[in-house]
């Protein structure tokens, strides 16, 4: 139906059709046999399916898009404990060396916990 409604607004709303000279639905007015051409072209889309096709491959690339995104927000999280866990090993050797020895005790204390 909808198909039928967009072919039949295409054909009535056609204004640089109705201006050619003659009967519109002959052969030998050119507007008519591009509409007719046109028409024929989008039956051929539709009969082997392209719209789904390329539907599919959308799809398709838009889960490929999403397993990327989740890949780099991982590696991201991965960067920042890495990161985290070098700026308590920097801030343990920046102490001085008599409150070094504590620090690496509560240090191991808290690793361990955390394993």
């Amino acid at each position: 139906m909808r198909y039928t409604l967009a072919a039949a607004m295409s054909a009535l709303f056609a204004t640089p059709a109705l201006a050619a000279k003659g009967p519109f639905f002959s052969l030998k007015n050119t507007d008519f046999v591009v509409l007719l051409g046109l028409l024929v072209f989008i039956g051929i889309l539709v009969y082997f399916k392209v719209p789904s096709l390329i539907m599919g491959m959308l799809d398709k690339r838009a889960d490929d898009i999403k397993s990327e995104l989740d890949e780099a927000r991982k590696l991201r999280e991965d960067a920042q404990t890495l990161l985290a866990s070098y700026e308590r090993k920097q801030i343990v050797l920046l102490l001085p060396p008599r409150t070094r020895r504590p620090q690496l005790v509560i240090r191991r204390k808290l690793i361990w916990r955390n394993r």
